[in-house]
């Protein structure tokens, strides 16, 4: 005997139904339920948000339409199906604005929580916006976004916050988007204020899995400032492969950080391409970080004022630059140096005109860290296969 129970009702002006299908005298217990949440506002509920939070949920919608399929075996099995939505996402961090998005929908084609198998369909995340700041003290808002751990709080994780779960989960994404993204950064802790922001952030993903079956192909194209730039990945987890296109980027964005080490100011453009290739070590076989230049640009660069320049270069052109991390060697196929032009000069009392140039604090030696390995002691290798300079 079929029966078809439903329940559907109005709640703080937001629409609630759900349909069942369902044999409860059945041995299986067959049942078929289909929720549907058009849109949740969760307003009225935000005075719950726990005051602990170091992040505070200001505004957000719901939507959802799933169906339930269940069925009473020696194992029950759930799968649940259908699309979820949450828009209108807006949350802060001490009072200032961290995170929003206009809208996030899963299509969940089929989702056993019971068996520990996810298949989804598609992630599509809509106008996010992310704000990440440093104060003058140095701290950065994302440490202080994280909840306490149980370390922190000096206590020990219960039994219900460990795994026993003896087989992990097993997820299949066919595809995550990201579209007209924004990161802004703020930093405080230098002189002037620092403030970037990466815009029409657009990301695109496939074929995902875990565990990791097959390379991941990843497509991510941006503005920095008005600069264009575009990568091309693909990745596992032991291995990563990336190709990197940078448009003409002024370095006076960078300006606040370069004035800590250089006191006069320094302007120039940097373009070029990149690519990256990174494998993990396995058995007796080393691991390789390596970066290649195939080709990048220096251009207008100009050290001092437009009036009295101390140093300038009308053009550097660097080819076939390689960059080994791991074996510390860096081959460069090709230098071209255009119009250097520079003033050298030394004091009475013996200083050179570049020692006026660095600041004093960055001029004190610091201590040389340990590399993995080992590797502190090891001396870097240079080859430079072809330089040549014109009109000097």
């Amino acid at each position: 005997v079929q029966t078809e129970p439903r329940l559907a009702f109005s709640l703080n002006g937001s629409a609630f139904d759900t349909r069942a299908t369902t044999t409860p005298f059945a041995e299986d217990r067959q049942t078929r339920a289909r929720l549907q949440i058009p849109d949740l506002d969760v307003q009225p509920y935000l005075v719950y948000w726990p005051a602990t939070m170091p992040v505070k949920l200001d505004a957000a919608r719901l939507h959802l339409d799933l169906t339930l399929d269940f069925e009473q075996h020696t194992q029950p099995a759930l799968a649940i199906s259908g699309e979820v939505g949450v828009s209108g996402v807006r949350a802060s961090e001490g009072g200032q604005p961290f995170l929003a998005w206009e809208r996030l929908d899963i299509s969940l084609r089929r989702l056993e929580p019971l068996r520990q198998r996810a298949e989804i369909s598609r992630v599509r995340l809509g106008g996010p916006q992310l704000e990440l700041s440093r104060n003058a003290q140095g701290d950065l808002n994302l440490p202080r976004v994280q909840p306490p751990s149980d370390a922190d709080s000096g206590g020990t994780a219960t039994p219900s916050a460990v795994s026993t779960s003896a087989s992990p989960w097993q997820v299949v994404v066919d595809e995550v988007a990201l579209a007209d993204g924004s990161v802004r950064w703020r930093d405080a802790a230098v002189q002037p204020v620092a403030d970037l922001a990466l815009s029409a952030l657009q990301a695109r993903a496939t074929g995902i899995t875990w565990p990791v079956r097959q390379a991941v192909p990843v497509e991510i194209d941006a503005q920095l400032g008005n600069t264009p730039l575009s990568v091309r990945a693909s990745a596992t987890e032991r291995e990563a492969q990336a190709s990197v296109s940078l448009g003409e980027l002024p370095l006076s964005m960078a300006a606040p950080y370069v004035a800590q080490h250089l006191v006069p100011p320094l302007d120039a453009s940097l373009q070029g391409d990149l690519t990256l290739d990174w494998r993990a070590a396995t058995g007796t076989e080393p691991g390789v970080l390596r970066i290649e230049a195939t080709k990048a640009r220096l251009a207008a660069l100009r050290l001092g004022t437009a009036r009295a320049p101390l140093a300038r270069l009308q053009q550097l052109d660097v080819t076939g630059a390689q960059v080994d991390l791991i074996g510390r060697q860096v081959n460069v196929a090709r230098i071209e140096l255009l119009a250097p032009d520079l003033a050298v000069s030394r004091g009475v009392d013996g200083r050179w005109m570049f020692d006026e140039w660095l600041r004093r604090a960055a001029q004190a030696a610091a201590p040389r860290a340990e590399t993995p390995g080992g590797a502190s002691d090891a001396a870097w290798g240079l080859v430079l296969a072809d330089v040549q300079l014109n009109e000097g």
